[in-house]
């Protein structure tokens, strides 16, 4: 998102709303149920701070590599790589679908558009904001 919006950006950003971001994860060769419940409990990283637990889906499963849905409540530097890291596995591609009830859509990099008024109020109830 791109706002000149200060207030707006800090509270979809702050992990005190909970503000759902959902990423597609691209996980090579594979991934074990212990590394599945790992990164859903939350993992301690390289900084000695673990994360909020994450809701990890996995979409599908194949020879050579298990695609994941993360949905993490941080929004720390690089936090999804850094997760997966940490409990052995190697991300071959990472890509955020959405924030809270926005979903990125077929825009392709460098592209844009304005939000809706529907997508305007759901991202605003979605911190506890009216309006």
């Amino acid at each position: 998102l791109f706002t000149n919006d200060g207030e707006f950006a800090n509270n979809i950003m702050h992990p005190s709303k909970h503000v759902g971001k959902t990423y597609r994860v691209t996980i090579r060769p594979s991934i074990s149920d212990e590394q599945l419940v790992q990164l859903s409990e939350g993992v301690v990283l390289d900084d000695g701070k673990k994360t909020q637990p994450a809701t990890v889906n996995v979409l599908t499963e194949e020879k050579g590599r298990v695609v994941l849905l993360i949905t993490i409540h941080e929004g720390r530097n690089r936090q999804i790589r850094r997760m997966c890291e940490e409990v052995g596995l190697e991300v071959a591609r990472l890509r955020r679908v959405s924030i809270g009830p926005l979903k990125l859509g077929m825009l392709k990099p460098g592209e844009y558009r304005e939000l809706t008024a529907e997508e305007l109020r759901a991202i605003r109830n979605a911190i506890g904001k009216e309006g």
